[in-house]
């Protein structure tokens, strides 16, 4: 039986460490299963990895791969 109690796993993905240290800190206190990427090749990586991902948190301002070419990949 699947547990529906059981909140998403988040993708936080931006190139400000401080920036993902502040929002993995509060989703994971919201009971969040965080995962956080420093820049959009590292988030397509771990998304290609076929983990079940509920939620991106991206900034769409980053080096290389933006924000938005990442959302495109996700969908």
């Amino acid at each position: 039986m699947e547990n529906t109690n059981m909140k998403p796993r988040v993708l936080v993905v931006d190139d400000e460490e401080t920036i993902r240290n502040l929002l993995k800190g509060r989703l994971t206190r919201e009971g969040y299963d965080v995962r956080e990427c420093a820049n959009g090749e590292e988030a397509s990586r771990e998304l290609k990895t076929g983990a079940e991902v509920g939620v991106v948190v991206t900034d769409l301002k980053m080096p290389g791969k933006d924000g938005l070419t990442l959302m495109r990949e996700a969908r």
